[in-house]
């Protein structure tokens, strides 16, 4: 854990503050897309947990989606569950938002908390693989565990 980022030490802070037995693995090479990311770990692409920011307009709030790597975000979907219109938020203001720059963004840890929103399919399987806070961290979790300390809600997103 000594040679974690910055980024990637201030979510391993979080985890042990909550009590979160769980502990971020630096790699050598990066984790940054999600086929990368399985490629790395050696896992399934669907096992890999993408933290998106989106936005919803008019109102320009900001909320983060756990998708499952191997799964798109239909914002139709989500402009009928909001009633808003939904964009891919833009990078500056997710590292604003969240503290944590595209390819790195953990499902925890934000700046500004987040309305988290869980892709149903990761729930079909025991392990996932989140960032860390970079593009080379990650930290294996489970569903349940990514419900509690997210307080997500399950959302068919495709």
């Amino acid at each position: 854990m000594n040679n974690l980022s910055e980024s990637a030490s201030r979510v391993q802070n979080i985890l042990d503050e909550k009590n979160i037995p769980l502990e971020i693995v630096k790699f050598e090479t990066t984790t940054h897309t999600a086929q990368q990311a399985a490629d790395t770990i050696g896992c399934d692409v669907a096992q890999i947990l993408k933290s998106l920011v989106f936005v919803k307009k008019p109102s320009m709030e900001l909320f983060l989606i756990a998708a499952s790597g191997k799964n798109r975000v239909n914002t139709k979907t989500l402009k009928k569950y909001f009633g808003e219109k939904v964009t891919p938020a833009d990078p500056q203001d997710i590292l604003e938002k969240t503290g944590y720059a595209v390819g790195g963004v953990p499902p925890i840890g934000h700046i500004e908390p987040l309305l988290t929103l869980i892709d149903s399919d990761l729930l079909e399987y025991d392990a996932l693989w989140a960032s860390g806070g970079s593009a080379y961290e990650v930290f294996k979790i489970s569903p349940q565990q990514l419900l509690d300390i997210t307080g997500g809600t399950v959302l068919d997103i495709k």
